[in-house]
């Protein structure tokens, strides 16, 4: 699936899954992934959303803010934070 969001280019893509009810007895499961190519003029702002995300950079940079602060995850490294409370994220 194509994501038309401001700042996500073309050659991202995305895939939305629907787990059994075996999976879903787990602790985590994925309900999407993707591969996203961004321009800095991406970014999310939300109150919140009903899962977890794991972002993990292969270039450049990715900002979060949460209640508790600011981060950064830089090239190589992974984000991983609860979105059911207020976020904003950027690249």
């Amino acid at each position: 699936m194509k994501n038309y969001e401001i700042g996500v280019l073309p050659a991202s893509t995305w895939f939305f899954f629907s787990p059994t009810q075996d999976t879903k007895k787990l602790f985590y499961y994925h309900t999407m992934c993707g591969h996203f190519f961004c321009t800095k003029d991406y970014y999310i702002k939300r109150k919140t959303f009903p899962v977890l995300l794991l972002v993990y950079v292969q270039h450049g940079e990715f900002y979060l803010e949460l209640e508790d602060g600011h981060y950064t995850a830089q090239a190589g490294q992974i984000a991983f934070f609860d979105c059911r409370q207020p976020h904003y994220y950027h690249g």
